[in-house]
């Protein structure tokens, strides 16, 4: 009886406690606001793709929120608080359209239809102050700017290229334009080393938070090297033109993947140096497999195929440059900047199995194998530009020399073991140097509103060393030793 009365005092005390708690549950999930809506042509009234669109509070010029409309034109800018607001929307060949006095409210705002005019069709001057477009097309190239873009301040290149209209990004990272792969990707106008080997790991290293903005250009001038024939990516990186010193830390944890960087910029009158360098690498983890096949003959099962296995992946890689621009005088410009990069990944298996048969000859057989592997690539390339500018609007000479070396490391092990014991084993490892030196020089001037005339010449010296063996695993000794029949020594000049 005692143990009843109090038991019932127990439930009466926490269904109160919930009835009071229920209330503020429901109002602290309710207490931010999305703005959707929809992006549309006002004569056609069909529904744009790629528009931009920017939600900022009612007395201030700086963005909260922001995105690009989707296939259906359709927008939905989430994670805000209550308040006024107001939403600006920009398209290539549209006039800008501002909407003011946007009052939002807990929950889900459709504001419905937005509907911007043709640049074509006449209205009535209007004046309006804001930030660049996400999306510019120019004359040869389209840029997408980075920096106006809210959603993009975590991340790597990988993730921002995903949003670049004509850029495709697979699963893997591997970048197409256009649906052509045979690409040209440059680091501030100028062919970089670290995107020669691998350029999924290379962009996975460069944060998104120190880019600027991206250049796509589809038909390539005489400036740019022949081998990107599908067309020439140019990530822009910031830049800091405030006298004295100044930097930016950013760190991006939490997730599978860990970012951060650091810049830092310094300028006294002509001349002004800036460092950078960042970093990132994956969480790895095992991922498990398993299988059980089975083959019977008239119902009974007459043999057994068991295997167990896990894998995993870990990859990093960083990135830094110092560099140093000065302006000798109004029309001469010289600059330097050496980089350093590094990128890697490591992978290691597992598999297990046992192999039974039923019947007169029964089989109970186990074996298994273990493997690694791993590859590393990184080097150094130094940059020398000097740029003489004359009169005319882009009428200017560029020469330059680029050196640059690197080394990549390509290694695998793998063991095999029967009846739980090691039988015989295998490995290798092929090292490779690289070194290449570019010179030459680049002229361009425009010869009207619509042409340019560009004239380069270029140069390449290249020299490439490797060194590959294979080794066998010694059962006596437990080490794995080269396999004189398997040496591969050469070297390439060009």
């Amino acid at each position: 009886m005692y143990f009843s009365k109090n038991l019932s005092q127990a439930f009466t005390l926490v269904f109160a406690l919930l009835a009071f708690c229920a209330p503020a549950f429901a109002q602290k999930s309710s207490t931010t606001a999305t703005i959707l809506g929809i992006v549309a042509d006002s004569a056609t009234l069909h529904p744009l793709e790629y528009a931009a669109v920017s939600v900022y509070p009612k007395d201030s010029t700086t963005p909260v929120g922001g995105m690009i409309t989707d296939d259906k034109g359709a927008f939905n800018i989430a994670d805000l608080k209550p308040g006024v607001y107001r939403l600006k929307v920009e398209f290539i060949g549209y006039r800008p359209k501002i909407k003011d006095n946007i009052t939002l409210k807990a929950g889900n705002n459709d504001i419905g239809t937005v509907s911007i005019a043709d640049k074509s069709n006449k209205m009535k001057e209007v004046t309006i102050t804001g930030q660049k477009s996400f999306v510019e097309n120019k004359l040869d190239k389209l840029v997408f700017n980075v920096g106006n873009d809210v959603t993009s301040s975590g991340g790597s290149a990988t993730d921002v290229l995903k949003k670049v209209p004509q850029v495709d990004v697979d699963i893997n990272g591997n970048v197409e334009l256009l649906g052509n792969a045979n690409i040209k990707v440059l680091l501030n106008g100028k062919p970089s080393a670290q995107f020669d080997n691998n350029l999924a790991e290379a962009l996975r290293v460069i944060p998104a938070s120190q880019i600027d903005k991206i250049e796509v250009i589809t038909s390539p001038g005489a400036q740019y090297d022949v081998e990107g024939t599908g067309g020439i990516i140019n990530i822009i990186l910031k830049e800091s033109k405030v006298k004295g010193i100044n930097g930016t830390f950013n760190i991006s944890a939490g997730t599978r993947v860990e970012n951060t960087s650091l810049y830092l910029h310094a300028q006294n009158g002509p001349v002004e140096f800036n460092f950078s360098v960042s970093g990132n690498a994956n969480l790895s983890g095992n991922v498990p497999t398993s299988s059980n096949r089975t083959a019977d003959s008239a119902g009974i099962v007459q043999t057994r195929l068991l295997q167990s296995g896990t894998g995993s992946t870990y990859w990093y890689g960083y990135r830094s440059q110092l560099g140093m621009d000065w302006d000798i005088t109004k029309t001469d410009h010289f600059s330097v900047n050496l980089g350093y990069f590094f990128h890697g990944n490591q992978n290691t298996g597992s598999l297990n199995q046992q192999q039974l048969a039923y019947g007169v000859n029964p089989i109970d057989a186990l074996s298994g194998r273990n493997t690694t592997s791993g590859d590393g690539y990184g080097g150094a390339d130094l940059t020398l530009n000097y740029k003489k500018k004359f009169k005319g609007e882009g009428h200017e000479l560029m020469v330059f020399a680029r050196p640059a070396a690197y080394n990549e490391l390509e290694t695998y092990s793998r063991k095999n073991a029967e009846q739980s014991v090691t039988v015989s084993g295998a490995g290798g490892a092929q090292h490779e140097h690289f070194f290449e030196f570019n010179y030459g020089a680049d002229y361009s001037r425009a010869l009207g509103k619509d042409i340019v005339l560009n004239v380069g010449a270029k140069a390449t010296v290249s020299r490439i060393n490797v060194d590959a063996n294979h080794t066998v695993l010694d059962m006596g000794s437990g080490n794995y030793v080269d396999d004189p029949t398997f040496l591969n020594n050469y070297a390439n000049y060009r």
